[in-house]
């Protein structure tokens, strides 16, 4: 015959398990949503978005990654 205590145990260690998987869940829900969002902020060639690249150089290019906002001063 199985004792009260030992249902109660397996009743614990099961409800431990269930509720580390939830959490365990729910932090791989949140850093794959995180990462999906970094996914889409950037385009294709790893701009993110309202930026631009300017490449800089004669014989040696250096390529700058800047703001939008920044086309607005004369110097560019």
């Amino acid at each position: 015959m199985i004792s009260l205590v030992f249902i109660v145990r397996l009743k614990n260690r099961e409800n431990r398990r269930r509720r580390r998987s939830e959490t365990n869940m729910k932090e791989r829900l949140i850093s794959w949503e995180l990462l999906d969002g970094k996914r889409r902020a950037r385009d294709q060639n790893g701009v993110p978005r309202g930026h631009l690249t300017v490449y800089v150089g004669h014989e040696r290019m250096q390529r700058f990654v800047i703001p939008t906002k920044y086309l607005e001063y004369p110097e560019f």
